[in-house]
């Protein structure tokens, strides 16, 4: 939400193209307006040469503005619930090329708060449903872990 996370990503794989969806939604501060000027204000080199492009609003939404197979991978780290994840996954599926790879964060079923995600069922499900194996699980110590599935070449 905050454009850190991107950030580092942007340094490390140096994308040609590079999307950041997110609501910024203003019934949540820590994630609305400010956030938003933020990320503007973190990219706005990028933005400008066009590297960079900001969609705002909810991400299954946005996802369908894209050309199919336009995306090398995609990661998501937005709604935790079940149904989010599943719209998300169903949103990108025909957007990430043959060979590219639909990644994650938050590959737990609870929080530290107690707090019930469905990332780990919603990306099962659609890992054995689309046929698209598992590349990755991360066994991190101090964040939740992360997930990689690879759509087939076909």
């Amino acid at each position: 939400a905050q454009g850190q996370y991107s950030s580092e990503v942007l340094k490390e794989c140096e994308p040609s193209k590079y999307y950041l969806i997110d609501a910024w939604h203003m019934a949540l501060p820590q994630y609305g307006e400010k956030a938003f000027r933020e990320v503007q204000d973190l990219f706005s080199v990028q933005i400008s040469t066009g590297q960079v492009t900001l969609m705002r609003g909810w991400s299954w939404d946005k996802v369908a503005e894209l050309e199919d197979a336009s995306l090398d991978w995609a990661y998501l780290d937005a709604g935790h619930g079940y149904d989010d994840v599943s719209r998300d996954i169903e949103a990108l599926q025909s957007k990430i090329r043959p060979g590219g790879f639909l990644c994650g964060h938050d590959y737990v079923k609870w929080t530290r708060n107690s707090a019930r995600f469905g990332v780990v069922e919603a990306v099962n499900m659609h890992s054995r449903k689309m046929h698209w194996p598992f590349a990755y699980i991360t066994m991190d110590h101090n964040t939740n872990a992360s997930f990689a599935l690879r759509k087939p070449e076909r």
